[in-house]
């Protein structure tokens, strides 16, 4: 299904210079009209109103219903991007890099153009991790505070190995323990959460940086990991992710 601008003046805002654009989702809206939403040529989601478009393509093939996320109304979206995306309303909002990177198997499966600023961004690893090492800047004064005092104290560290190491080669240091891959994102949650709270494990107050944390991470894996391991030393409580034959380390550490 596709549209086009009714008002062709709107081509001289940025980021609408294509002739027609794919609709993802279209909602019944509060006026009793069909709101219609897709990404412009800077892929940023943009909803108008049936009055304001064209419709140029009715072919209806690639939609799924999904009215429950629009108040039981008229809601339907995207089959590819219904499975991308944790739908938890009738719209998408791509505010953090997790969201954007997501998005990529979507854009790729239908041929976007992707804009400079998403390669430099979203499928850029580098610039993924020094977001990661900046929030753990924080995440471990954040974590020190439970240690004030004390000789003893935790941290986070994660971390890709610099020059490949087999796991062969990890498997001699370690007790090397293989996990259910599809269970990584609880793993990964979970030693997060045992590490990040100020007074006890599950506060609430720690949320926002568990999951802050958590989807820094997780930005990194575009595609499916290969597998995930862990093992633990004296020292360490360490997951090791495998992800196109590299290999990343989330490590909850102590010393003192």
């Amino acid at each position: 299904m596709r549209v086009k601008l009714r008002n062709t003046e709107n081509k001289i805002m940025p980021g609408f210079n294509s002739e027609t654009y794919m609709v993802i989702y279209y909602a019944l809206v509060l006026d009793n009209q069909i709101m219609y939403s897709f990404f412009n040529d800077d892929l940023k989601v943009c909803n108008m109103l049936e009055s304001s478009l064209i419709i140029t393509d009715e072919d209806k093939t690639d939609f799924i219903q999904r009215d429950e996320l629009n108040n039981n109304r008229t809601f339907f979206v995207n089959k590819l991007l219904n499975e991308i995306y944790e739908f938890k309303n009738a719209g998408i909002y791509l505010a953090t890099i997790w969201h954007k990177t997501k998005m990529y198997p979507f854009f790729k499966f239908y041929n976007y153009k992707l804009t400079e600023e998403y390669t430099h961004t979203a499928l850029n690893e580098q610039y993924k991790l020094n977001l990661i090492e900046g929030s753990l800047m924080f995440v471990n004064e954040y974590i020190g505070r439970k240690f004030d005092g004390d000789h003893y104290i935790e941290r986070l560290d994660f971390y890709k190995e610099k020059t490949f190491q087999s796991l062969t080669e990890i498997k001699s240091e370690y007790d090397l323990i293989k996990l259910d891959k599809s269970n990584y994102k609880k793993l990964i949650l979970d030693l997060i959460s045992s590490t990040i709270y100020e007074v006890e494990i599950g506060e609430v107050k720690s949320e926002g940086f568990i999951t802050d944390l958590f989807y820094l991470i997780d930005s990194i894996f575009i595609q499916e990991i290969n597998d995930i391991y862990k093992f633990e030393t004296h020292y360490d409580n360490c997951l090791v992710i495998k992800y196109n034959e590299k290999l990343y380390y989330l490590n909850k550490n102590w010393y003192g």
